[in-house]
């Protein structure tokens, strides 16, 4: 798939920032949401200790749709904004692990001898070692694929992914309502299932082995969107189509 290539640190780096960027659009557009349908909300939106303290009281109280629908909103707003600042973190420690980790021991060390601030320099720190073998979280990257793809089937999909819009996306053609595609979209005319992988390895797990039957039985197309060093493994028999120049 798309060359086979390595999975390298930069890649990692690109995934980081992928996942900051795409929650801090979703972030934003909820905001829009929100503001247009009540426009008081602008000062909880912009605090981090209003939004919390509104998210709080509106668990508290009687759970009505109106309200359960501003929690919801309100909740997702929050999830992203912390998911920017969480992977900003992160990519300041991938980009810059011995600045980070120098910066963390200092603010730990004050008022040590500087002899044992030089020989602490000189080690290779806990958290350096952490921040260079730490995986990004899968879901993270799973959803910021997702989103990405959002963006190319916007008009064409029956699926739409957080709280943009509550559309039913079961494959239900003819009966079947036992799988949930990432995507239905018509391309070029022609009903096809989508599926956005966007981590090292994918296993075509049964899930994804019966959306194929399902694709199959019914004439669909079905598309894989993955990321350049993304490989498929087939761990399902008759599938070996799938390894085929990977």
């Amino acid at each position: 798939l798309n060359e086979n290539k390595e999975f390298t640190e930069d890649d990692k780096i690109q995934q980081a920032q992928a996942i900051k960027k795409a929650c801090g659009k979703k972030a934003d557009e909820i905001t829009k949401i929100l503001l247009k349908d009540d426009e008081s909300l602008k000062d909880v939106i912009r605090d981090e200790e209003k939004l919390e303290k509104k998210i709080k009281e509106l668990q508290s109280k009687p759970k009505t749709n109106e309200k359960l629908n501003l929690l919801g909103r309100l909740e997702f707003l929050q999830r992203n904004q912390k998911k920017v600042k969480e992977y900003k973190d992160i990519i300041d420690n991938l980009q810059n692990p011995q600045q980070v980790s120098d910066s963390k021991q200092n603010n730990s060390t004050k008022g040590r001898a500087k002899g044992g601030l030089k020989n602490k320099q000189k080690q290779t720190t806990p958290n350096q070692e952490e921040q260079k073998n730490k995986n990004i979280n899968s879901k993270d990257i799973g959803d910021a694929g997702e989103y990405a793809a959002s963006m190319l089937f916007t008009k064409r999909s029956t699926r739409y992914l957080s709280n943009r819009r509550k559309i039913d996306a079961n494959f239900n053609t003819k009966g079947f309502n036992h799988t949930i595609p990432d995507f239905l979209v018509t391309l070029n005319d022609y009903p096809t299932l989508v599926e956005v992988k966007n981590v090292q390895d994918q296993a075509l797990t049964e899930q994804i082995s019966f959306e194929l039957k399902l694709a199959r039985e019914y004439e669909l197309d079905y598309l894989f969107l993955c990321n350049h060093y993304t490989k498929l493994i087939d761990n399902i028999t008759n599938l070996e189509i799938f390894n085929k120049d990977n």
